[in-house]
């Protein structure tokens, strides 16, 4: 199995964090995000970071959503997905709803710190991010309250798709990228997924 990814991608991170649960044998290939491999391009204009390639290359697979819920489906010994529909579908809202509300507040850091061609960072766009950013962050301590993880006791991709981007925020802006003080709940949700040897292997 083949993953090609930019190095500290918070969407390629969810498919290394899966590879890991499952304990899957891969190999990464790592690119600049402006210099796609002219294998992703032939496959397709949007097989980016995260690509996989499986079966010797016959299964191809973009998108990080796509990605982990393919590997949990293809390969469910260790499974990150509910049985039931019903809980299924509220992974995938969850997911979504990281994706829809959580992750573009990060664009304008990942603008200024990472692709800014000439000059330092706006400091007051980036300001106005971090206070989004942490804005955003409020609902999902809610969800938390009173069980370890967002469906409860058992870890799902859900949650892997909430911790990547938090991470990726410290990455990002050290001290200033982290989870407020004043959410207890989720820095200790943070805390538990940090420990787990899945997440140690794929940072």
């Amino acid at each position: 199995m083949d993953l090609y990814q930019v190095a500290g991608c918070p969407f390629a991170h969810r498919a290394r964090i899966v590879l890991e649960e499952k304990k899957l044998p891969y190999e990464v290939t790592y690119f600049e995000p402006r210099n796609r491999p002219a294998e992703l391009a032939a496959i397709s204009p949007d097989a980016k970071s995260p690509t996989l390639l499986d079966d010797g290359g016959k299964t191809r697979v973009w998108d990080s959503l796509v990605v982990i819920e393919y590997l949990d489906e293809r390969y469910p010994d260790v499974a990150l997905m509910p049985r039931d529909a019903p809980a299924r579908a509220r992974v995938r809202l969850l997911m979504r709803e990281v994706d829809a509300k959580l992750l573009p507040t990060m664009g304008p850091i990942v603008e200024e710190v990472v692709y800014k061609a000439a000059g330092p960072p706006d400091e007051a766009k980036v300001e106005a991010a971090i206070a989004k950013f942490r804005e955003a962050l409020a609902p999902w301590q809610a969800r938390l309250e009173h069980q370890a993880y967002l469906l409860g006791d058992t870890l799902t991709l859900a949650d892997i798709a909430l911790f990547t981007p938090i991470v990726s925020m410290v990455r990002l802006l050290g001290e200033r990228g982290e989870i407020p003080e004043s959410l207890t709940i989720l820095r200790a949700w943070r805390d538990r997924i940090a420990a787990r040897p899945s997440t140690a292997q794929s940072s």
